[in-house]
């Protein structure tokens, strides 16, 4: 596959990664696989202050980040990971969309008619719409999901988890 896009003798690229755990373990984990693909990974291992500085300054080639659905709202999410719709400097919308230079208008305008969709049914599919055409065209490659592990004493009442969850089905504890 890289010989027929030009790459015979495969390439080099530089993946960025925090220092803290569990980063440094990830990187290494991708260098192997994409060593079997021909591509060689040189880690270079920052701060968290100096991976945002990277990112946004857009200086970089790969990244590791975590993130995760930290508010109730979709939107906060679909907007940080794809809403832009200029990717020159004075774009309005600077996330990591921005950052990544990747511009898709269609995506765009499907976040900004979602977020004042009132219908939550028409809302989650347009949503669904959005995950789908990030999951195939956006810059972003996903490769887990952290697990929320929760232990909970018998005595304990009324324990609701993080509120985010909330929307995904998180079963409070009575």
């Amino acid at each position: 596959l890289l010989a027929s896009a030009g790459y015979p003798d495969g390439f080099e690229v530089e993946l960025l990664c925090q220092q803290a755990a569990p980063w440094g373990e990830v990187a290494l984990k991708l260098k192997s696989d994409l060593a079997e693909s021909g591509i060689r990974v040189k880690i270079v291992s920052v701060t968290e202050p100096e991976l945002w500085d990277h990112i946004f300054s857009r200086n970089f080639q790969l990244y590791l980040l975590s993130g995760e659905v930290d508010y109730l709202d979709p939107n906060s999410n679909a907007v940080v990971l794809a809403h832009c719709e200029n990717a020159e400097e004075d774009a309005a919308v600077k996330f990591l969309a921005w950052a990544s230079s990747y511009v898709n208008k269609e995506m765009s305008a499907l976040i900004d008619r979602a977020i004042v969709e009132t219908n939550q049914d028409t809302r989650a599919e347009l949503y669904q719409q959005l995950t789908n055409i990030v999951l195939d065209d956006g810059p972003y490659a996903f490769l887990y999901t952290p697990i929320k592990s929760y232990a909970v004493r018998t005595d304990v009442r009324e324990f609701l988890g993080v509120q985010s969850f909330l929307l995904t089905g998180f079963p409070p504890v009575r």
